[in-house]
């Protein structure tokens, strides 16, 4: 990942505030986040699945992303292999 670090464009007056978890440009101006601008396209795209699945799905995200620190500070069994001994479950 951190050799993509790089490739990434900068955009200057563009910041990221962590507490808040929001994207501020030229320190007044709030942007949309990502799960905003995705939404439309996501209620076409999963009108047919069921509340409860697509809820089971974002509890899945949630662990994996919560994850992810621990996976690359390489630590031994992170707490989403513990709950689900390294499966994906429904």
């Amino acid at each position: 990942m951190a050799e993509f670090v790089d490739q990434i464009p900068q955009q200057p007056g563009l910041e990221f505030e962590e507490k808040k978890h929001q994207y501020v440009l030229n320190g007044t101006q709030v942007l949309p986040s990502v799960t905003t601008l995705m939404k439309p396209l996501s209620d076409t795209l999963y009108a047919g699945i069921r509340p409860e699945t697509l809820q089971a799905a974002a509890e899945r995200g949630t662990e994996v992303h919560s994850a992810i620190p621990a996976a690359r500070k390489k630590r031994s069994r992170s707490g989403l292999e513990r709950k689900n001994n390294g499966r994906r479950t429904e």
